[in-house]
């Protein structure tokens, strides 16, 4: 009997493992920023293995690497168990023991107060790596003009949906939980407690839990944002949806805040209504700017392994990231790459990325839907994703 051998060009490279640690990374449920960490690791080329993976089958033996959240606690790291690699990470407040830094490199941290808390260099990278997020990763993204309100995790069962939106004055509500894929094996170890409190919020409270890409276009299609999500408003800065810090009577970890605001060189406010909201963002956020990417991308610990990026770091691109004609370029580039491993198309869809003037502001008001996309700030590149034929 003849085997058949199947040509190597038709099979997706294997992608080495890097052992990371993201809170919740064996739930079937997890909070949306820090289900982030999955996509990032993959677009640079790599598979991102849990933190109890054997060190046999990881470029990272002996380490662990964590990208996002506020996971600089003396808490956490010993939970974690391994001397940490730091990409983006930040503090929560308090400083680390001398003792407790002993086995942490670090390689970039969210923010200045989390660099100066921590006694790190001045000249260490800044950034949370979900600022990456759209230059590196394809997604397919339609202006909904509605606005959006993102509790904090730990606060969703504090009201029902109905009485957060009627209190907030927000057209829908949008959970920071997210639920991962089917093809996830982890979705099917679901605990039967866990699926009943699923079942539960949602009857309940009227609490949807999205997939991941369903809750970042969500965002990212949205006129405008008030969340209690530290990652909601990071994630609506890179994507250009105006925003506000919200409360409905509790704030978890104000550091945080701050040293998001330091990082844009703006003022923080939580609010608890749109209203508010938007007069905030109208007076003061609207100030705040992404940082210089470039340094945050090379800091990444290990090798780059997705050439296209490499190519482009090693050129410059990514230092002007912020302008709508390089963000373009980078998105055709980055797409043709993707196109390239999966065996998908992707073209750039420019429905939503829209410049509007700093004068504009100060005149915000709701628009009619059909015109609302024209006053959005100008957004990173955006993908549509076509089948191959």
């Amino acid at each position: 009997m003849a085997l058949r051998v199947l040509q190597s060009s038709t099979l997706p490279p294997v992608k080495p493992l890097v052992r990371c640690y993201y809170w919740g990374e064996a739930n079937p449920v997890v909070n949306l920023g820090d289900f982030l960490v999955p996509s990032l690791i993959n677009a640079l080329g790599y598979s991102c293995a849990l933190s109890q993976t054997n060190d046999s089958v990881v470029i990272n033996p002996g380490r662990c690497l964590t990208v996002v959240g506020s996971l600089l606690t003396r808490h956490e790291i010993a939970r974690i168990g391994y001397p940490l690699d730091v990409w983006g990470c930040g503090w929560r407040g308090k400083e680390l023991s001398p003792t407790g830094q002993e086995d942490v490199r670090f390689f970039a941290v969210r923010g200045p107060q989390t660099a100066a808390g921590l006694h790190l260099s001045s000249q260490i990278a800044l950034g949370d790596p979900a600022l990456l997020l759209p230059h590196l990763v394809p997604l397919d993204v339609a202006p909904h003009g509605r606005t959006v309100v993102i509790p904090h995790f730990s606060r969703l069962s504090a009201m029902s949906e109905s009485q957060r939106r009627l209190k907030t004055g927000c057209d829908e509500v949008l959970s920071p939980m997210v639920l991962r894929s089917p093809r996830d094996k982890t979705l099917w170890r679901c605990s039967l407690k866990t699926a009943v409190g699923l079942l539960h919020r949602r009857i309940r409270y009227g609490i949807q839990i999205h997939s991941l890409w369903s809750a970042l276009r969500r965002i990212a299609g949205a006129d405008f944002v008030l969340t209690g999500s530290l990652h909601g408003a990071i994630l609506s800065q890179t994507f250009g949806v105006p925003w506000a810090a919200y409360h409905d009577g509790y704030v978890d970890t104000p550091p945080k805040w701050t040293d998001w605001a330091a990082y844009l060189g703006i003022d923080i406010e939580l609010v608890q209504t749109l209203r508010d909201g938007r007069n905030w963002w109208r007076q003061s956020g609207y100030r705040g700017r992404v940082r210089d990417l470039e340094p945050l991308l090379k800091s990444f610990p290990y090798e780059i392994r997705n050439p296209t990026v490499w190519s482009l770091v090693r050129k410059g691109a990514f230092g002007n990231a912020g302008d709508k004609k390089n963000r373009l370029q980078l998105g055709s580039i980055l797409g043709s790459w993707e196109s390239r491993q999966t065996g998908r198309s992707y073209h750039l869809s420019s429905t939503n990325r829209m410049d509007v003037e700093a004068a504009s502001l100060s005149r915000f008001k709701p628009l009619p839907f059909a015109r609302r996309s024209r006053r959005r700030i100008c957004a990173p590149a955006v993908f549509v994703s076509t089948s191959r034929a």
